[in-house]
């Protein structure tokens, strides 16, 4: 679900600084700025420098990958400069390229809360029939509640959900309209927060969102639920398929990716 903007973030830049300055001190603010500054740093660096990264979100090269910079803190080289993908998208970038490459000509996509990087990747074969949604008025093609979609049933081949369904309050009901609009043959691709060791230990669900938002962090039972509503389910660890050479050129680490599959109907 695509992220509301803080009305922080919406501030005039000079009244936002000094907002930060009172949270995070003087001493907090200038680290803050220094790690922004590096970026920009990085950028010049990618001018110039080596070619030892690559997105294949956006075919973007360079030296270095972008940190991923917050108020108090910093995860280095991980965002693409130019289409701001992160480690997941890039690994499900990979996935997604030979997967589309097996979908039937005018095939159709359903993708919920569209990031940018992973729209260039569906972009990149025009012979698919794309639909962009999410419940705010960015939708890229519509505007719609994941619980209670507008589609008839069986009608895409493919249902993506990244990083949508741990914002979903009644997710019971996001994973029955997502196996609903599924067609016979079809698959659902999940990627979501999980718990630590998810392939053994079940998902852990709060009685409030969290800071981020997150009604829980999903464990081994998302597959059993998967299951329940009638697709064969497994866990795909994305980036384990790749090697280790190009694991480092796309500075991916192993991502879960939770896939249901719709049985096809006898022939």
């Amino acid at each position: 679900m695509s992220p509301v903007p803080s009305a922080d973030s919406r501030r005039p830049a000079i009244p936002r600084d000094l907002a930060r300055v009172g949270r995070l001190g003087a001493a907090g603010y200038a680290r803050y700025r220094w790690m922004r500054l590096r970026n920009r740093i990085f950028r010049l660096v990618n001018l110039v420098g080596p070619a030892r990264h690559r997105c294949p979100c956006c075919g973007w090269r360079g030296a270095r990958f972008l940190d991923f910079v917050r108020e108090t803190r910093v995860t280095p080289g991980i965002v693409c400069p130019r289409c701001r993908s992160q480690p997941r998208h890039r690994a499900l970038s990979a996935f997604l390229v030979d997967h589309l490459a097996t979908l039937p000509v005018d095939a159709a996509v359903l993708h919920f809360a569209p990031e940018r990087a992973l729209v260039r990747v569906f972009a990149q074969s025009p012979r698919l029939r794309y639909v962009g949604v999410d419940r705010d008025r960015r939708a890229r093609d519509l505007r719609a509640d994941v619980t209670a979609l507008p589609f008839r049933a069986e009608t895409f081949n493919l249902v993506l959900s990244c990083h949508l369904l741990e914002h979903v309050r009644d997710d019971t009901a996001a994973l029955a309209e997502m196996a609903r609009v599924t067609i016979p043959g079809g698959s659902v691709l999940i990627m979501a927060p999980t718990v630590r060791d998810c392939e053994t230990r079940p998902t852990i669900a709060f009685a409030e969102p969290d800071w981020q938002g997150h009604w829980r962090n999903y464990g081994c039972d998302l597959l059993d639920r998967l299951e329940a509503m009638k697709l064969r389910a497994r866990l795909v660890w994305l980036a384990r398929v790749l090697p280790p050479g190009q694991q480092a050129e796309l500075a991916v680490h192993p991502e879960p990716l939770f896939i249901g599959e719709k049985p096809a109907r006898p022939s």
